[in-house]
């Protein structure tokens, strides 16, 4: 419940930011823990909500190189393939 509520609170100050690169983070471990406490659907909409971020920011790197660097991170590899 404490990690829900540290988390819900950076996802609110990362949407007031704007902070795309933190949003997609945050989303991305809220989406593990409502795996972990067997919340499919939930964890389903915060994963699909982290993807459309990072394709989102895929789509503003203009240079190919860039591009493919970024979405060849690990960390984003995870969030897209699951």
């Amino acid at each position: 419940d404490e990690a829900r509520e540290l988390l819900s609170a950076a996802r609110q100050e990362a949407e007031s930011l704007g902070s795309r690169r933190s949003l997609w983070s945050v989303l991305a471990v809220m989406s593990e823990l409502e795996t972990k406490a067997g919340k499919t659907a939930e964890a389903e909409s915060l994963r699909q909500q982290a993807r459309q971020i990072v394709v989102e920011m895929a789509n503003d790197i203009f240079q190919t190189g860039l591009r493919e660097s970024f979405l060849n991170r690990k960390d984003i590899q995870a969030i897209m393939l699951e």
